[in-house]
């Protein structure tokens, strides 16, 4: 089932990470490539693809901190997609809140496998409930912090629970 978007994998590859030599290709391997792209792939695809550039591009880092600075990265070069740019632009106007509330509907646009639900659980606190055929909880964490940073606001966001294909974030600023 192909249910990652080529914006996904644009956003990360091409546009944040600019990726070439052994990152290039691993992620090749991995069965992205950027010479030859196609609409949408396998969630297998796109985290093979991640946890090969993570180990190529930040071998001092553990895995989770190499993924949260993955996640981060997605949304810089997700920023410049031409979806992206929309979104971004708007998330200052739009404030933090907003910008969650409407997280279920952004994900789709990269992501057809991803369900979301929001939950506000009080003021700068909020609740976000993944479930994914490939989940990756700390890259999901390093999005969600610059997401935020995207409306100027500092956030940190937390796994509090995970299981199979489902994981549970809290999210302050």
């Amino acid at each position: 089932m192909e249910v990652v978007t080529l914006r996904a994998f644009e956003g990360l590859f091409v546009r944040a990470l600019e990726i070439q030599g052994p990152a290039l290709e691993a992620v090749i391997r991995a069965g992205f490539d950027p010479a030859h792209p196609k609409e949408k792939y396998e969630a297998q695809v796109w985290n093979q693809a991640r946890v090969a550039v993570c180990e190529v591009m930040f071998p001092q880092l553990s895995l989770e901190e190499a993924q949260r600075t993955l996640g981060r990265l997605f949304t810089a070069g997700f920023s410049r997609t031409v979806v992206g740019r929309v979104l971004a632009t708007a998330a200052p106007m739009l404030g933090a809140e907003r910008v969650l509330s409407r997280l279920p509907f952004y994900m789709r646009v990269a992501r057809e496998d991803v369900e979301v639900t929001m939950e506000a659980l009080g003021p700068r606190n909020w609740r976000a409930t993944f479930e994914e055929d490939a989940p990756m909880p700390a890259f999901a964490c390093g999005a969600l912090e610059s997401i935020l940073a995207l409306t100027r606001e500092e956030a940190s966001a937390t796994v509090i629970a995970a299981e199979g294909r489902k994981f549970v974030v809290d999210i302050r600023w």
